[in-house]
């Protein structure tokens, strides 16, 4: 048994004490991953995750104190980790618990904060929203003002709250951001968090609520930042033709999961696609399964330039595209076998 000084907790009873961190039982040089439970693990749910906390503090260019800390819980431990029994998992210490076997989100935390970027409470939410996998279920918009002065743990807030951090990017860029939150705190008065908002973005908090109001409202997944995603190195088109596949194996560096989702046990990887020229195409995917199996385009950008569409396995699509990096993610169950394949050609 461990006792922490957890900043939520020490508010209302003062020291938190949890059990003792599990052992790792795969150390990479950026994470180190560990697990209380007996299930199975695919082997880019560590990799991937090692990947992902590099892409994001060069990104961000920070450093944090490595490896960071994962480990994935049985639902069952929330309330002995994170002291609350409704959540998806928690970050503190530079350690981040999760039900998933993968979950961006509180790695996010870690860097933020490991990096001395812990920022008022729905800016530290929606930090974390942004630069997450997009795994959020709500899509639901709740007024900004109601989020930013009292943020609660709903996923209509955390939805909110990751829109308008990705809106701030976009309206002002990345350093404005990060300077106000290494100069803000987890539960700062609102009226300090507006003062000093007006002081590294240039405008009031109000004026950009206002502004904000026109940003347009899409998926999680479409809005965030991808790091790893968006950073693959792209699979080159030859003779005016797009192929890749993937055999979506559980045992393959690059294949994250199993994720429990609508009853099904999924597993996805994802590869890197570069559209130059704006037109209609035609998107062709090969291979027979049961259950959810298919392969989703997500444009990097925003909501202001989204793409994201889904082609399902023996299932072919007319879509529009607009020129910029893409990434294809194969998805499909844990127990299905074969191979998805995918070709994409301009439309005749």
């Amino acid at each position: 048994m461990k006792c922490s000084p957890l900043a939520v907790v020490v508010a209302l009873y003062g020291v938190a004490c949890t059990p003792d961190y599990p052992e790792p039982f795969w150390t990479g040089s950026y994470l180190a991953y560990s697990t209380t439970t007996s299930a199975e693990i695919c082997e880019g749910s560590w990799r991937v995750q090692d990947k992902y906390v590099q892409a994001l503090t060069q990104y961000l260019d920070v450093s944090v104190p490595t490896p960071l800390h994962f480990a994935y819980i049985d639902r069952s431990e929330v309330s002995d980790y994170c002291f609350q029994d409704d959540l998806d998992g928690c970050e503190y210490d530079g350690k981040a618990y999760s039900t998933r076997p993968v979950l961006f989100h509180e790695l996010a935390h870690a860097v933020a904060r490991g990096s001395g970027h812990e920022g008022a409470r729905a800016f530290q939410e929606g930090f974390a929203e942004v630069f997450g996998n997009g795994l959020s279920g709500s899509n639901e918009r709740v007024p900004a003002d109601e989020v930013l002065r009292s943020f609660s743990q709903e996923g209509p807030h955390y939805y909110t709250a990751g829109l308008f951090i990705r809106f701030l990017v976009e309206r002002h860029g990345l350093e404005p951001l990060l300077s106000f939150m290494r100069r803000t705190t987890l539960d700062e008065a609102f009226a300090s968090v507006a003062s000093t908002f007006e002081m590294e973005f240039g405008e009031s908090l109000d004026a950009a609520l206002l502004a904000f109001d026109e940003y347009p409202s899409c998926g999680m997944w479409e809005n965030r930042i991808a790091v790893v995603e968006c950073g693959l190195p792209v699979v080159p088109w030859a003779n005016d033709r797009w192929e890749a596949s993937s055999t979506v194996e559980c045992a393959n560096e690059n294949v994250l999961g199993p994720m429990f989702e609508d009853d099904e046990m999924l597993v996805w990887t994802s590869q890197g696609l570069e559209i130059a020229e704006a037109g209609g195409y035609v998107v062709d995917v090969k291979g027979k399964f049961a259950g959810t199996a298919g392969v989703r385009f997500t444009r990097c950008g925003s909501c202001w330039d989204s793409v994201d569409f889904l082609v399902k396995a023996g299932q072919a699509r007319a879509v529009t595209l607009t020129p910029g990096k893409y990434y294809a993610t194969f998805i499909k169950t844990l127990a299905e076998v074969g191979e998805l394949d995918v070709s994409l050609t301009h439309m005749p």
